[in-house]
């Protein structure tokens, strides 16, 4: 019977999207048949008989609403999830499976509502390992005794025996008192906002302002609903997601040129440096007759990033025309609207 084992290490990934395999990028040990695919994260056992599995993560944040969740698949249908309520957290889990008919594949995927971020203060993010078990029958009963021999002739005193083995430990001896209870460290999560914007109409660069908190969404004292300015109340790192949705106001009757709109996290105070960008998606067609280049008529754009603030920086949420002067419904003719929320996380 072969000794089958493998160990895989996560050391390099940031992230892993919705529905992807994790990719462990580092095969610490690997013995017998069973095979590792880095860049599909897929497991391969080529061999029947049973086999434990366990592992676990170091998860930094998600915007999950499932807290963080991951599940081993296998291709004989088998599920086995773990999960944790906390977002910032190790996450772990294990399971058992029987192999009748090998080759099985089998792999780690991300099954939370959103984008799962791996911790950065750590140089090692995860591990999974796989042993398979060497399963031996019960032992049989023990036979007769057999009948007692003649009694031989006494032999010479042997040598003094070594020195016998130390005796048992003593009791545990009493638990000292419980020292005292440190402070309460920062909490992090104060610190967050998520509003809203139904809709509002432009025809040149504007700051997105007039926000709504009312629920599900929230405030936040550092957050100012009409001016749209959020003013980092400390030095940290905050994780910044906005979605804004559009329309074209009328339908495009000639090509743009060469502008490139986009919306913009921009910080504005003390000096001003654009954070994270996304343009508008541009349709591009050339025929014989002629060269059309537009804004598509709706869409969305998606902006999210982790950004070091400063205390007392302002950031806003900005459409940057680029000289063009077409009418936008910014959030959309169907009201899905605007959102734009930061949390800090460390």
């Amino acid at each position: 019977m072969n000794n089958i084992a493998m160990q895989l290490e996560l050391q390099l990934p940031l992230s892993v999207n919705i529905g992807d395999s994790v990719l462990f990028d580092s095969v610490v040990y690997s013995s017998g048949n069973i095979t590792y695919h880095a860049t599909t994260g897929e497991i391969t056992i080529l061999e029947s008989g049973r086999y434990t599995i366990s592992w676990w993560l170091a998860i930094q944040s998600s915007q999950s609403t499932n807290g963080i969740s991951f599940a081993l698949s296998t291709s004989q249908g088998q599920f086995f999830a773990g999960n944790s309520p906390a977002k910032t957290a190790e996450v772990s889990g294990f399971g058992l499976i029987e192999i009748s008919s090998p080759p099985v594949q089998l792999s780690l995927i991300n099954i939370c509502t959103d984008i799962a971020f791996f911790s950065t203060h750590v140089p090692l993010k995860g591990s999974l390992i796989i042993t398979k078990d060497d399963l031996e029958g019960a032992t049989g009963p023990t036979g007769p005794t057999g009948p007692t021999g003649d009694t031989g002739p006494a032999g010479d005193t042997g040598p003094t025996g070594s020195t016998g083995p130390t005796g048992d430990i003593g009791p545990t001896g009493y638990t000292g008192p419980t020292g005292d209870i440190g402070p309460t460290g920062p909490n992090f999560a104060e610190i967050s906002f998520s509003a809203f914007v139904p809709s509002i109409t432009t025809t040149q660069s504007t700051q997105i302002t007039d926000w709504s908190i009312d629920p599900p969404f929230f405030g936040n004292p550092a957050f100012d609903v009409t001016s749209g300015n959020f003013t980092a109340p400390a030095t940290g790192r905050y994780l910044m997601t906005a979605t804004v949705n559009y329309s074209t106001t009328a339908a495009t009757t000639e090509s743009i040129g060469n502008q490139n709109p986009s919306f913009i996290l921009r910080k504005i105070s003390p000096t001003t440096q654009d954070l994270i960008s996304g343009l508008l998606p541009i349709f591009n067609a050339f025929t014989i007759v002629i060269t059309i280049r537009a804004v598509l008529g709706s869409g969305n754009v998606v902006l999210t990033g982790e950004v070091q603030l400063e205390s007392g920086d302002i950031v806003g949420l900005f459409y940057d025309s680029d000289g063009l002067s077409l009418s936008l419904a910014l959030g959309g003719n169907n009201s899905a609207g605007i959102v734009w929320s930061i949390f800090r996380v460390s």
